[in-house]
C-alpha cells in the first residue's frame, strides 16, 4: 500500500495478488525492466518521475500486466468539512476503511490455498507516521472480522522503504495513473483498468 499525505487529497492504494508465488513473479518482472531499460537496480518507479519517461511507464506497465493482480485506490478529500476530520488519524482511518471494503468482494471469492486461509501481511509505504500502520491495520482487521462467518485473513501489518520494494512500486504507480485518470487524463488507466477492482465497463 501506499498513501501521499501531502496534498488536499489523500490517496491510498493497495494491490492485492492471490499467492506468494505471484508476488515473487511480479518482483521479478519489474526488477527485469529495469534491467532491460538500463536502469540502476536502485531505480525506483514512481508515475510522478516517469512522466518525462513514458517508454518507462509503459515498459513497466506492460511487464505487470502479465501477472495477475487488482488493485483499489481510495481518495479522501481532507478539506472535506462534512466528514469531520479532526487530525490526520481520522483521514487514514477513512481511506482505510474505504480501501477494506472496496477489496472486500476479492477476498470473499478468492479461493484459499490449498492448506487452508492463511494470515495475509500487509505491507505499507513508510512514512514515518504509527498512527498510519495502526488505524490501516485495523480497517483490514475488520474487513475479515465482517465476514460470514468472520474470517481472522490478515496477519502483520508493516512499514517497508518503498525503494527495495518493487510491489510498493506497483501500488504508486497504479495509484498515480488513476489519480491521473479521475482528473480526466486517461491514456496510462487504460491499460491496468481491467485490474480495478472498482472499474465498471460502459453498458
Amino acid at each position: 500500500m501506499t498513501g501521499d499525505p501531502n496534498s488536499r487529497f489523500f490517496h491510498l492504494a493497495a494491490v492485492w495478488v492471490p499467492t506468494q508465488h505471484v508476488a515473487a513473479e511480479l518482483r521479478l518482472a519489474i526488477q527485469g525492466t529495469r534491467t532491460r531499460l538500463g536502469l540502476n537496480a536502485s531505480y525506483e518507479f514512481k508515475f510522478s518521475k516517469t512522466g518525462v519517461h513514458p517508454d518507462r511507464r509503459a515498459a513497466f506497465f506492460d511487464a505487470v500486466l502479465q501477472h495477475e493482480f487488482r488493485f483499489a485506490v481510495a481518495t479522501i478529500d481532507k478539506h472535506d468539512t462534512s466528514a469531520g476530520f479532526q487530525d490526520t488519524t481520522d483521514v487514514y482511518r477513512a481511506a482505510g476503511v474505504l480501501l477494506a471494503a472496496t477489496l472486500r468482494p476479492i477476498y470473499l471469492h478468492a479461493s484459499p490455498p490449498p492448506a487452508g486461509p492463511t494470515k495475509e501481511l500487509i505491507v505499507l509505504d513508510d512514512n514515518g507516521d504509527r498512527r498510519f500502520l495502526a488505524v490501516v491495520g485495523r480497517a483490514f482487521r475488520e474487513l475479515g472480522e465482517r465476514c460470514e462467518p468472520p474470517v481472522s485473513c490478515i496477519g502483520k501489518v508493516k512499514f517497508r522503504d518503498s525503494g527495495p520494494e518493487e510491489l510498493l512500486q506497483l501500488a504508486d504507480m497504479l495509484c498515480g495513473a488513476t489519480v491521473a485518470h479521475r482528473d480526466g487524463r486517461e491514456e496510462w488507466y487504460r491499460r491496468i483498468r481491467d485490474r480495478d477492482v472498482d472499474y465498471r465497463p460502459p453498458k
